[in-house]
């Protein structure tokens, strides 16, 4: 989470929520003050800072959510403090744990509304998320995509997307049909979800036996696969 990227986000109306370093700067809302005590000059932004022995202190509840594709039992620490990094706006701080993990987690989420579970449901969603940025930007070449002008490069990004999309679409056409005789691309992976990269991987292998000029019908000007060349090139195989 940077603060350059959500507080112009929070103008617009649009919250945010991320996981961020354990050691970020968080403070307590200041005690306020009667008029009759209060010293001089501008009010106080900030109260007590939360260290690590003021985090121990805070109470620890135990959720069992839905996340990352099972029911897992969760423990975390939550409060509303400000973050200096957002120029002290105030946001509910989460320190949540999974099973398998050592250490605690912080989240922060600047929709103030949401409860800890909520937060944590929807961090986790994450999950689904990064694999297909992950896939877009290494498999498909987007990390690649560079032209001499923008609107060449927003057009060639663009026709990755479109691939990405159509292999993403057939990944969850095939999932259903998935049987147990099926032969996966990577044998270690025959147990995981059939994905876009997957299904990229297949189309590379079975079509590289076939040259342009094999696929092209000079007639209606497309791409199409002869039986009796698919039958040769499936022998060989």
């Amino acid at each position: 989470m940077k603060r350059t990227f959500i507080l112009p986000l929070l103008k617009l109306g649009v919250h945010a929520l991320g996981q961020v370093r354990k050691d970020t700067a968080l403070f307590l809302n200041p005690i306020k003050v009667a008029k009759n005590n209060r010293k001089k000059g501008r009010p106080l932004k900030y109260g007590q800072k939360l260290t690590k022995n003021k985090i121990d202190q805070l109470t620890i509840h135990k959720a069992k959510l839905n996340i990352y594709g099972s029911c897992k039992q969760v423990l975390y620490r939550a409060t509303i403090c400000r973050a200096r990094f957002l120029k002290g706006l105030p946001v509910v701080a989460v320190w949540c744990q999974l099973p398998d993990q050592k250490d605690w987690s912080l989240i922060l989420s600047t929709d103030l509304s949401l409860t800890p579970e909520r937060i944590i449901k929807l961090f986790a969603r994450r999950w689904k998320i990064e694999p297909m940025f992950n896939e877009i930007k290494h498999s498909y070449g987007v990390a690649q995509a560079w032209e001499q002008t923008i609107t060449n490069l927003h057009r060639w990004v663009s026709m990755l997307c479109v691939s990405y999309s159509l292999t993403r679409l057939l990944s969850l056409i095939a999932a259903p049909k998935k049987i147990q005789n099926f032969t996966p691309v990577i044998q270690w992976r025959s147990k995981s979800p059939i994905t876009a990269g997957l299904i990229r991987i297949g189309l590379q292998l079975f079509f590289r036996h076939f040259t342009f000029n094999q696929l092209w019908d000079l007639k209606c000007k497309k791409l199409r696969l002869p039986k009796n060349i698919i039958h040769k090139k499936i022998l060989k195989i």
